[in-house]
């Protein structure tokens, strides 16, 4: 039973509910089902106006959270399939690549020439790093950090999208993972070659030079890398006693005992460089790109369980 005629203010339902009260005496026991019902239409109804003039409950704003972010993985599923399904040319490929170079030289600009952090940041990556493909993935996630949100999700979208265009142009995983080796080793160069452009243009050359002595490698570099395998150390152990093993040899008088007493000091140096030119330091090499690819894997689980544990918390 309605009790209420189509109220268009709260005053107005307030004084249809005042005078409801007042009919069916709010103050006798016998009728407290019937003023309980008249208070559950009164609240509801009252709930009506206010949501017409944009008032949400806390049900409200989470069911429209809930739904926004529904409608959100759809059209993100929906992006995602109309992108796989796509058949780029080679001409859409090169579009892409291109519209890359632009962000990365407007990113690079922009930070050598106001942000000072992320311009040192930069280039100690560019002094330290191991090759282009690692510098391409710090600009990617340590350079981009700090860009405003509409650059970031362009930029990562036109990435996506050179990533789908390079699995529709390779006729087998291993081409496509080959292509994309290239693409992040010619942005890796590129991001270099602006960075050098905008530092000549926007930093002064006093500051330049003291970068160059703050970051540049060290000139013992190559020998720390040749001692990391103890080739050296094994060599310089042998060295004195095969210098005085020839000194008593020659002192004795005997030609022959020379080559005799010294040839196995030379054949133990021999063997120690071979192992270490084609042993000691490709494994080495192999077992420091394992740890920083394990490294960054470790790094993007552990940020994949943390998002399924915020949206667990929040959205469910």
């Amino acid at each position: 039973m309605g009790y209420f005629n189509n109220s268009r203010s709260e005053e107005e339902l307030k004084d249809q509910f005042r005078k409801l009260l007042i009919k069916y005496d709010y103050r006798n026991p016998k009728n407290e089902k019937l003023i309980s019902a008249i208070r559950r239409e009164y609240d509801q109804e009252l709930l009506n106006i206010k949501r017409a003039n944009g008032y949400q409950t806390f049900g409200d704003k989470v069911k429209a959270h809930s739904d926004k972010v529904k409608q959100e993985r759809q059209q993100e599923r929906q992006r995602v399939a109309q992108l796989q399904n796509k058949q780029y040319t080679k001409q859409d490929f090169t579009d892409l690549v291109n519209r890359e170079k632009r962000y990365i030289d407007n990113i690079i600009k922009k930070i050598v020439s106001t942000d000072r952090k992320r311009y040192h940041d930069l280039r100690f990556q560019l002094a330290y790093g191991e090759n282009y493909i690692e510098l391409y993935e710090y600009f990617n996630n340590q350079s981009m950090y700090k860009e405003d949100e509409r650059t970031k999700a362009t930029y990562i979208s036109i990435r996506e999208e050179i990533e789908y265009a390079v699995d529709c142009l390779s006729s087998s995983k291993k081409q496509s993972n080959e292509l994309m080796k290239q693409v992040e080793v010619m942005m890796g160069k590129y991001i270099h070659e602006c960075f050098m452009k905008y530092e000549a243009l926007y930093v002064d050359p006093i500051d330049i030079q003291a970068a160059d002595q703050m970051y540049s490698p060290p000139k013992n570099k190559k020998n720390m890398e040749k001692e990391s395998t103890g080739a050296n150390f094994l060599i310089k152990i042998a060295i004195p006693p095969m210098i005085a093993l020839g000194i008593i040899a020659l002192l004795s008088g005997e030609p022959i005992a020379l080559p005799l007493f010294t040839a196995p000091f030379i054949l133990w140096i021999v063997v120690i460089k071979l192992w270490d030119i084609f042993v000691a330091k490709p494994l080495t090499k192999r077992a420091r790109r394992v740890r920083t690819k394990q490294q960054a894997e470790n790094t993007g689980s552990i940020l994949k369980i943390l998002g399924r544990i915020v949206q667990h918390l929040f959205f469910h």
